[in-house]
């Protein structure tokens, strides 16, 4: 059985990565939990403006996004476009502390990603055929 697979990267890259990514890796068998994937063509992350006038819109999203990633197997971060909210972050964080395998696609943005237990890949494509996924 393929692991249950959570995909953490900057919010603005999910339209993309949903297309070149989960579709793939679905296709091949892998679940992937990352409810934020789904999310309304069109819906934008919560920045610091929005969660200072409805601070419950952040915590239902948060406590979505940690049970998908305590419902997952693994974790795959895409780090070509930083985060400008810090999501992908606190996502990693918590994989490492529950014990969770993290693979970083794209380069090291923090410390972490220097931890000799991550597992890297220089892009998609490396990534998904590695896991042996056709690209989408």
């Amino acid at each position: 059985m393929k692991p249950k697979v959570y995909i953490a990267a900057r919010f603005n890259e999910r339209d993309r990565l949903l297309r070149e990514v989960a579709r793939p890796l679905a296709r091949a068998g892998y679940e992937i939990t990352s409810s934020w994937l789904s999310y309304p063509k069109g819906s934008s992350p919560l920045g610091a403006e929005e969660l200072a006038v409805q601070p419950e819109l952040g915590t239902e999203h948060a406590i979505t996004c940690m049970s998908d990633v305590k419902r997952a197997d693994t974790v795959v971060v895409f780090t070509a476009q930083p985060s400008s909210t810090g999501g992908l972050h606190t996502e990693v964080g918590m994989a490492l502390a529950w014990g969770k395998p993290v693979y970083v696609v794209g380069p090291a943005l923090n410390i972490f990603h220097t931890l000799p237990e991550l597992t890297h890949y220089p892009d998609a494509n490396t990534f998904l055929k590695a896991w042996g996924c056709a690209p989408a």
